[in-house]
């Protein structure tokens, strides 16, 4: 992909996407049918998780979105710093 053109690029990274998109919907439409059909049990969060006002989400499921994608930035971030800074060491020793 290097050598593609950025269009190129990016319409066949769209391409996956849009692909993983429809496999991920399928696969969830077949379980949903499947589970309705053999158990019909709905889901329901414990007395005890507290609930976003007015929308029944879940508190803790809503900050792991809002917090694990910012710690993997920053994680990535830190580890890129120390390999750029020890790259930079190594070019000015020799």
């Amino acid at each position: 992909m290097g050598d593609m053109p950025h269009a190129q690029a990016t319409r066949a990274c769209l391409q996956g996407t849009v692909g993983d998109a429809v496999i991920m919907l399928l696969a969830y439409t077949l379980v949903a049918l499947a589970a309705r059909g053999l158990w019909a049990a709905s889901w329901t969060y414990q007395p005890t998780m507290p609930l976003l006002p007015g929308t029944g989400v879940g508190l803790v499921p809503l900050l792991q979105w809002v917090v694990l994608p910012l710690l993997t930035v920053w994680f990535a971030r830190r580890q890129l710093a120390g390999r750029v800074e020890t790259c930079a060491r190594d070019a000015t020793a020799s």
